[in-house]
């Protein structure tokens, strides 16, 4: 027999009601090497799991490394590798997602296009036959239009189209020919599922990019490259230069886009174009996504789609452009792969298995769910799972029986009654009197005398660790053993909705989920019996339990009108108060067989001696009396009088004694202490590490704690054979005179012996009385209790560690072998070094509510404390660099009256470095709102903190591109209360970082018009500072049309109304180019505005609002002084050649009715208006142009075309009848309506 079930064999002989709910829980619990609170990380670093070439139903496949990378980095577990077809020369990885089964291969070094995907997938369907349906998941190119595709963006395909394939026909034309088959429909499915549930919620790929870098650090290139890395170019407009970079590429030409609010991929659904070659082309892109309506281009998919059922997953690298670089790779990558990951989420395994096949369906999706659901329900246990229960003592010999035969006891257990009471029993009665006792011995009963029933139980421990006493661990023990016991009733774990398929680590196991999954295993129970037994309610936040209580109401409603046996028995005190509705009660102090029970302990444990039984009876029965009903009472002071009894008092004496002790239990705690005054700093040390420790102290934990405080000079490694286990033991229990006791071996943990010792010490004041009794003072006790503790963990960490732990940086890696060797040898020598490092600040930071903690702070070495938190972090990513800030620890822990102290220390908040880089976004990414408050509170005067808590987004809300600064954060999100509160603390810098984009660029950018009015009245502020481009806050005010923003700027002084970028745009240029009216006006009403003034091709303001065709930014600058109207740029383009070209019909009216606009002005190729309005088709501005008598219809363009001959090879039949009119006889031209091509013209 294994020492683990040598070891359960005990629990049961010691403790019979300890039932298991595995019967082969040895295969289903951690082993002795698992660690205790990484289950997760065990899961995944154990041995990996070997399955067969027919378990594998879901292939991925990709094209490029990198894609591959991204995919494996997104698989909940690896698999050990197959063989493979002896024809099959591609190489896997293996793995699941959830309960699927997937097979990752990728296409050949350098081997791109539709016929080597189709090789790899064919290769993959000879190796795993049981195939079911594939995913094509990489990086491809986005179509800029309609659509607001951004780089990084997803695409999925609703149809892919191969556009390179077809055949030329008669009259010249390319035609496409063939169609490619759909992906399988529960594919199909699981996207418009997926697509709907996106309209309420967020996508979960930010989510699960942060949990891939959490598990690969290295993977660090796979992250947002920032906004200011996504360019789009006009599609005419190529890369001109032999470089991978456009720094040198014409800004002019860039495509103004509204900024988004953040960073998280878009989704986007529709066609993907695929083909034989790179698309690198804007125009080509533009012209065959018109054609094929598609938003995508790629090289594989169509290789792919008649033979390899198939979805194409496509992350955003480029715009299929000559622009095209691989700086978003890595990306785009990673967000295809975690939209694939989100997918299979809600991909159903049985769906998938009547998809079509050439071979029947394996058992593997079965082993892949049954492994889930094991782990899960694995997870849901905590170490102190049975802990109270197993602490309460067991009902005294012949005791508590009569609870069986009580008639609301057995109204309650009977099922004819259910509709009455629908299941509920309430047990209440005093502090002390037997709750908890009772509630053990009826669990036991029921377990061994209820056949067909399933059994289960939770005992909140307000002694305990936080899952002991609160419904989160109520609901996580009675869940597992719950499924525990009833198996079938495990497929509630597979609800997507609660815990995603692909979620195989530990979840984060919200309440509200936790009453979902019980709610909906309770419904599934059908005909099978279940009773619940829940002790001590009053030991769990008060808000909680209403609820809890409330849900279980509902429960046994429903399960009474389904004609299911749920019944639940609670125990608490009388108050607080719960209402069970028609449930019964039952009063410890008015039942007679309760009385009986404190008889027979009494006759049984309390020393008399022999002879005079009637004087004997008399004590006893006054002892009965005198106990109301509280088996704690007599428990305690039959102990006194059993000491008396030892002294050979007499009867009589031992009678006195009895009426001396108080009757209340808080009264005799009281004369418990004050009948035992010796050594009183030891007790009052002993009650406020018991009271305050953080979580419940080992018994060698505590020990040491107590010596730290009351015996410093004594400490140094634990040496067992100079201080005993008994020794050790005996010291901790007189310390606490009788008020605190150590629980059974599994735990060892010290608690007081009941919980009214608690509410003795804080609510009746026995701390502070007996702080009054030292002379020590005794209001705030609990400042001055958390402030020893403190001294307690600081005298102890400064303890020479040297001979066992090495003294300085590097450090094993936290979760290698030699880190945990350390941390055993660590416990074992220093017990309490452990707690000591790690809640040293939690002591400090409760101290600080009544003391102040700077000089502590001041003093305080922080490095040396970095280097034993380092060796005590289990995760590597938790770890701390030894330059971390104080106030950075504290924000990351919530630790709020600290931060105070900290930034009396150093005022700055913007204090770089570490996981989260500055104190701030630590606090944000933890969800932490008091941790924020306490950052600003300093400057609360400014603005109310209510309205900064309210524009925050924490915990997986949060996100901040790379290398921001809090400020510049701040003022791109229009967190106006921040950004106040930044400036007003010192060392805020308000210049721009590395890029050139200062907090005023971000919000100008943004339009945060009450952000922008802050920074313009900080001194130091330069309105003018420019990116790394020379591109100014007005500049970026204007072209995203933010007409208060702009108001503001202008109205600073020595702003630059006329500053151009490096490519000589100005503010008005950029208001133009977005056609932005409004900020048009503002700009032309400034003293100082050149309205001629172009850009470095020299194109003026007037040039690019008609080549825009934006017909109120035109008649107001034609309404402008000095306006030049007929000022070309570089290659003699015009105004009017611009917006003729460009079909605006309404900007042609307003320059041919301007004075002065030469109408037959000719570009550098000698082309005039009227033949680009002739070539494009524009029938009404061609009109418009001949109307003005001004135009040459015959003139001829540098390749010696006219108008007409345009208009003719463009196939403007009703244009090329109104210029007949105006030109030169055509020879060999006949039957013009008849389509026929004009050969020659004279």
């Amino acid at each position: 027999m294994s020492s683990s079930d040598q070891g359960r064999r005990r629990r049961r002989q010691d403790d019979t009601d300890d039932e298991e709910p595995f019967a082969d829980v040895s295969k289903q619990r951690k082993t002795t090497h698992e660690p205790d609170n990484n289950r997760s990380e065990y899961r995944r670093n154990c041995n990996q799991p070997r399955l067969s070439q027919h378990d594998y139903t879901a292939g991925w496949i990709c094209a490029l490394p990198i894609e591959m990378a991204a995919a494996s980095a997104m698989l909940d577990r690896v698999h050990k590798n197959l063989p493979t077809n002896p024809t099959d020369i591609n190489t896997y990885t293996l793995g699941n997602i959830g309960m699927h089964n997937v097979v990752i291969a990728c296409l050949p070094s350098g081997g791109y296009g539709l016929n080597n995907a189709a090789t790899v997938a064919s290769n993959m369907r000879r190796s795993f036959p049981s195939m079911r349906f594939g995913l094509m998941v990489g990086v491809g190119g986005g179509v800029p239009s309609k659509v607001d595709i951004r780089l990084g963006d997803v695409v999925v395909s609703k149809e892919v189209v191969q556009y390179d394939m077809g055949k030329t026909v008669h009259d010249g034309r390319f035609q496409r020919t063939g169609t490619l088959n759909k992906p399988p429909q529960a594919l199909l499915t699981a996207v418009a599922k997926l697509q709907a549930d996106h309209a309420s919620r967020p996508s979960k790929i930010p989510a699960l990019l942060s949990k891939m870098l959490e598990r690969y650090p290295s993977m660090a290139k796979y992250t947002h490259p920032g906004p200011l890395q996504d360019q789009l170019f006009e599609g005419t407009y190529d890369h001109i230069q032999p470089v991978n970079n456009c720094d040198g590429c014409d800004v002019s030409k860039l495509v103004s886009r509204p900024a988004r609010t953040s960073t998280d991929p878009k989704i986007h659904y529709g066609v993907i174009a695929s083909g034989n070659q790179v698309m690198e082309h804007g125009k080509t892109r533009d012209r065959l996504a018109q054609e094929l309506d598609a938003i995508c281009f790629e090289m594989e998919a169509a290789g792919l789609m008649d033979n390899f059922p198939c979805l194409v997953i496509r992350g955003i690298c480029d715009y299929s452009d000559s622009h095209k670089n691989k700086h978003w790779q890595e990306y785009a990558a990673a967000t295809a792969a975690a939209y694939a990951v989100e997918l299979l989420e809600v991909v159903s395994a049985t769906s998938i298995n009547h998809t079509h096949s050439p071979v029947e369906p394996s058992d593997a999706d079965r082993v892949i769910l049954q492994q889930r659901r094991a782990t899960l329900l694995d997870l849901l246990k905590f170490d102190q799972i049975y802990a109270r229960r197993m602490g309460v003592k067991a009902a005294h010999d012949k005791t508590c029986e009569w609870l069986l035969e009580d008639p609301e006891y057995q109204h309650w257990l009977d099922p004819i009654k259910l509709v009455q009471h629908h299941g509920f029993l309430w047990i209440n009665g005093k502090p002390g009197a037997g709750k908890s006792t009772i509630m053990k011995f009826a669990h036991s009963h029921a377990i061994k005398s209820m056949k067909n029933t399933t059994v289960i139980s939770f005992f909140f421990n307000a002694r305990g660790e936080d899952l002991e006493k609160s419904t989160a661990g109520m609901y996580r023990s009675l869940l597992w053993q719950l499924l525990g016991k009833i198996p079938t009733l495990q497929e509630v774990l597979d609800d997507s909705d609660l815990i995603p398929l692909s979620q195989s680590d530990c979840p984060t196991w919200e309440t509200e989920v936790l009453r979902s999954l019980f709610s909906r295993s309770i419904a599934k129970l059908g005909p099978q019996r279940l009773v619940c037994f829940v002790d001590a309610l009053d030991e769990c936040d008060r808000e909680e339990l209403y609820d809890m209580v409330e849900d279980f109401q509902a429960l046994g409603e429903d399960a009474a009108s389904r004609r299911s046996s749920l019944q639940v028995c609670f125990s608490s005190r009388h108050y607080p108060s719960i209402d069970i509705g028609n449930g019964r009660q039952l009063t410890l102090q008015n039942r007679p067989g309760h009385e009986h029970d404190i008889e027979a302990y009494i006759r049984d444990k309390l020393k008399l001696g022999k002879g005079r039984n009637f004087e004997a009876d008399e004590l006893r029965n006054e002892l009965r009396d005198r106990a109301n009903g509280v088996f704690l009472w007599v428990r305690l002071v039959v102990q006194m009088l059993n000491k008396e009894f030892g002294r050979a008092s007499t009867l009589a004496i031992r009678k006195k004694r009895l009426r001396e002790i108080p009757t209340e239990l808080s009264e005799l705690f009281k004369d418990m202490l004050k009948r035992d005054n010796e050594r009183p700093e030891d007790l009052l040390l002993s009650m406020e590490w018991i009271l305050y420790a953080k979580r419940p102290l080992k018994w060698e934990e505590l020990y040491f704690a107590l010596i730290s405080g009351l015996h410093p000079n004594t400490l140094g490694s634990w040496n067992p054979e100079e201080t005993t286990v008994d020794d050790m033991k005996r010291f901790i229990l007189g310390s606490s005179k009788g008020l605190a006791e150590i629980t059974k071996p599994k735990a060892r943990t010290v608690q007081f012996i009941h919980e009214s010792v608690r509410d003795f010490l804080l609510k009746d004041h026995g701390l502070r009385d007996l702080r009054h009794g030292m002379g020590l003072p005794g209001e705030d006790f609990a400042s001055l209790g958390h402030d020893q503790l403190k001294q307690c963990c600081d005298t102890y960490i400064k303890l020479d560690i040297s001979d066992y732990a090495p003294s300085s940086e590097p450090l094993p890696k936290a979760s290698s072998n030699a880190a945990k060797d350390l941390r055993a040898s660590l416990a074992r020598n220093f017990p309490f070094l452990e707690y000591a490092t790690c809640h040293i600040f939690h002591h400090a930071d409760s101290a600080a509510n009544g003391l102040s903690q700077d000089n502590f702070l001041e003093d305080f070495d922080l490095q040396a404390w970095i280097h034993l938190d380092n060796l005590f972090e289990k995760y590597e990513i938790r770890r701390h660099t030894p330059t971390a800030s104080l106030l950075y620890i504290f924000a990351e822990s919530n630790l709020t009256n600290l931060i105070g102290s900290a930034l009396r220390l150093d005022s700055r908040l913007s204090i770089p470095g570490e996981r989260y880089r500055y104190p701030l976004f630590a606090a944000l990414a933890n969800g932490h709102r008091g941790a924020v408050q306490a950052m600003f509170q300093r400057e609360a005067r400014l603005i109310r903190m209510g309205d900064v808590s309210a524009q925050m987004e924490y915990g997986k809300d949060f996100s901040v591109p790379r290398d921001m600064t809090p400020l510049q954060w701040a003022t791109m999100r229009g967190h106006e209360g921040v950004v106040k509160l930044l400036l007003a603390t010192d060392g805020t810098d308000t210049m721009g970082d590395s890029t050139g984009w200062s907090p005023l660029l971000w919000a100008a950018e943004f339009g945060h018009e009450g952000v922008v009015k802050l920074l313009l009245a900080t001194d130091g502020i330069d309105t003018n500072m420019g990116d790394s481009t020379g591109r100014s806050p007005l500049s970026w005010a204007a072209g995203a049309g933010h007409e208060g923003v702009v108001k503001l700027l202008l109205a600073t002084d020595g702003i630059d109304t006329n500053m151009g970028d490096s490519t000589g745009w100005s503010p008005l240029l950029w208001a133009i180019i977005g056609g932005h009216e409004g900020v048009v006006k503002l700009l032309l009403a400034t003293d100082g505005i050149d309205t001629n003034m172009g850009d470095s091709t020299g194109r003026s303001p007037l040039l690019w609002a008609a080549r825009g065709g934006h017909e109120g930014v035109v008649k107001l600058l034609l309404a402008t002084d000095g306006i030049d109207t007929n000022m070309g740029d570089s290659t003699g383009w015009s105004p009017l050649l611009w917006a003729a070209r460009g079909g605006h019909e309404g900007v042609v009216k307003l320059l041919l009715a301007t004075e002065g606009v030469k109408a037959d002005l000719e570009d550098m190729l000698g082309r005039t208006p009227l033949s680009w309005a002739a070539e494009r088709g524009h029938e009404e501005i061609v009109k418009l142009l001949l109307a003005t008598g001004g135009v040459d219809t015959n003139s001829k363009d540098g390749n010696g075309k006219t108008p007409l001959k345009w208009a003719v090879e463009m196939g403007h039949w009703s244009i090329v009848k109104i210029l007949e009119a105006y030109t030169q006889p055509i020879k060999e031209y006949r039957g013009r309506t008849t389509g026929k091509t004009i050969l020659n013209f004279e």
